[in-house]
């Protein structure tokens, strides 16, 4: 995956580049490229009881590639919601294809937009 940040005085700010982002990197960013597996690959068939995420957009993609480990454990899920403004809609919908006995809350943690989090337990 290919992964830009940038640290300046006033703001940090990183990103996974993909199409939805490519043409929206500020010139100051370096990129940076990592190895990256799904929760999937890496952990099941183990048991999971929660799984935070902050992957800098990617969550959809991350909560696919753990769609056997929620499915079976039914994990309580912490996931940032701030990185693309259609995550506030499209991040509960995935979530409730994957288990639809999810209840699913937002929380917000700053002034801002940013720290937007979701929440889905059951």
């Amino acid at each position: 995956m290919e992964f830009a940040s940038s640290d300046t005085t006033f703001v940090t700010e990183s990103c996974v580049i993909d199409k939805s982002t490519e043409d929206k990197v500020l010139k100051h960013r370096g990129n940076t490229y990592i190895k990256a597996n799904s929760i999937d690959n890496v952990i099941y068939p183990k048991k999971v009881d929660i799984i935070k995420m902050d992957v800098e957009g990617s969550e959809a993609n991350a909560l696919i590639g753990s769609k056997e480990t929620i499915r079976k454990w039914r994990p309580k899920l912490i996931i940032s919601a701030y990185h693309k403004s259609s995550d506030l809609y499209n991040l509960p919908i995935l979530i409730c294809e994957l288990c639809p006995q999810y209840k699913i809350f937002l929380r917000q943690y700053s002034f801002s937009w940013s720290e937007t989090v979701l929440v889905a337990i059951i």
